[in-house]
């Protein structure tokens, strides 16, 4: 039952997203969209490289080369899918400290002093205002020093070839420096998150931090580059603005959801090494993930303005038109001729469809209405299987009814009074059968039989709502009943001799 409960609740939210795309797509056809502006290089970097540069220093080479190869004007941006081990300060430092204690001896301290400096100037570009690291739903690495299980046996051959002899390895964590990663929303949906909300805290997403940071490169002096965020009004930089949902969230153009593709360079990583200097926005990640295709199209969307936003007060709005659809289908159209029903369904389900329409095209808002029309269009059509299946029982009853009807005619004209009422009996109370009952009632009459004459009343007298004209036909019933006692009890006595 669950598994049947969870495909259920799974068909229905594939519907609700198909009937927003479909709706967001077609107001897309008739807006004016904006022009593209924001350009972007995304370099594709092959798995085997791309691992290599998570590991460590020695397979960084291709790493160093890209960003030698950068402008100094350019903003990078790294799509991580784990936290970067390959550059260690304590490792470092205590490297450092044994060379320096066999400085006279080791004849191979000019390497080393080399792979130190390495790891130095790759640590200052990581940790620079031109690079933006990005990590992939891993929350517990946010503005963190992540701990790397490390010892030095761990560290290439060729390097512990260098020292001799090597020490013990060392009991503490080798901690990573303090690189600051924004998480990415990998998550399929039509809403992208900009900022993670937890409590009163405001942890920005890598988008918008790239975003931020391609601004805060080109306010001018004295312009607070600092973002600030206001549930009612989203994300302040300065001057610029970012207006979001109450829950940070935007829906951008660009996308598989609208199907529309920003203006984006995509090369590999040869061509970029081979190439001229990269400039302007550059993305890395890994070759053919999905993620850095999405994190492209976003940071774009951004750039050119190209995004819709929830107003705040749209959440009230759904509930309330939620509980309208709920009253309205419970309490009013049960009771609606089957014309206004099919009209008013029609008319709701155009209403909600222009809705998210106009409010796409002409103020920029996201209102999603796939889960109201999903709502609306299943309470009418269950609304009209209902009355259908209303009117077939009634059909049928009234075909029940004309049977019973006719017997009862055929007992009463036969005077078989008996089977007359128990064919009435089993019909609805309709005015034929209270007619036929009547019937019966001044067959008993003019038979005598008061008793069950006034119990087919009493059955009249419930059946009808306790019709006054009933009531007086029961009180003369009754006197006629009693009537009828003291007869029979006059007569009894004159019988009885003196």
């Amino acid at each position: 039952m669950v598994a049947g409960a969870r495909s259920i609740a799974g068909i229905f939210l594939e519907a609700r997203e198909r009937v927003q795309t479909h709706l967001f797509r077609f107001a897309l056809h008739i807006s004016h969209l904006p022009s593209p502006q924001t350009h972007i290089t995304v370099v594709h970097v092959p798995d085997i490289e791309y691992e290599r540069w998570m590991v460590d220093l020695a397979g960084a080479e291709s790493l160093e080369q890209l960003f030698a190869n950068m402008a100094e004007d350019v903003l990078a941006g790294f799509v991580l899918e784990q936290p970067l081990v390959m550059v260690q300060p304590t490792a470092e430092s205590l490297l450092q400290e044994i060379q320096q204690g066999r400085r006279t001896r080791d004849f191979k301290y000019g390497d080393v002093n080399k792979v130190l400096a390495r790891r130095e100037a790759l640590t200052q570009v990581l940790t620079s205002h031109r690079v933006v690291l990005g990590l992939m739903d891993q929350s517990s690495h946010f503005y963190r020093r992540i701990p790397v299980q490390e010892s030095f046996a761990q560290y290439p051959q060729f390097v512990r070839n260098w020292l001799w002899p090597w020490p013990e390895q060392s009991p503490a964590m080798v901690i990573s420096p303090l690189l600051q990663y924004f998480p990415i929303d990998s998550a399929p949906s039509q809403e992208r998150r900009l900022a993670s909300l937890e409590g009163d805290k405001v942890i920005p997403m890598f988008p918008l931090q790239f975003w931020a940071a391609s601004q805060g490169q080109h306010m001018p002096a004295g312009v607070s580059t600092a973002l600030s965020w206001r549930r009612d009004r989203g994300f302040n930089l300065g001057v610029e603005q970012i207006r979001t949902s109450v829950a940070a969230e935007i829906v951008p153009i660009y996308g598989t959801f609208s199907g529309i593709r920003a203006s984006m360079r995509q090369i590999t990583l040869g061509a970029a090494l081979a190439g001229d200097q990269l400039s302007g926005w550059v993305l890395l990640g890994r070759d053919g993930g999905s993620t850095l295709e999405q994190s492209a199209q976003v940071i774009a969307s951004l750039g050119d303005r190209a995004f819709l936003f929830e107003p705040a007060w749209w959440t009230f709005a759904h509930k309330a038109m939620l509980a309208g659809f709920a009253v309205y289908m419970l309490f009013i159209m049960p009771f609606l001729p089957l014309p206004w029903i099919m009209g008013l369904g029609s008319l709701t389900l155009v209403g909600l469809a222009a809705v998210q329409v106009l409010g796409q095209t002409l103020a920029g808002f996201w209102l999603p209405m796939g889960e109201l029309l999903i709502f609306a269009a299943g309470a009418w059509v269950a609304m009209l299987i209902w009355r259908w299946q209303r009117g077939e029982r009634a059909r049928l009853q009234t075909r029940a009814d004309a049977s019973c009807l006719a017997l009862a005619e055929r007992a009463l004209d036969e005077n078989r009074l008996e089977d007359a009422l128990n064919h009435v009996r089993d019909c609805r109370t309709t005015p034929a059968s209270l007619d036929l009952s009547r019937r019966i009632v001044e067959a008993y009459e003019t038979r005598g039989d008061f008793s069950e004459a006034l119990q087919v009343l009493r059955n009249i007298y419930r059946w009808r709502f306790r019709r006054r004209d009933v009531r007086a036909r029961i009180k003369h019933l009754r006197a006629l009943i009693n009537q009828q006692e003291r007869d029979a009890e006059n007569a009894q006595s004159s019988s009885i001799p003196p």
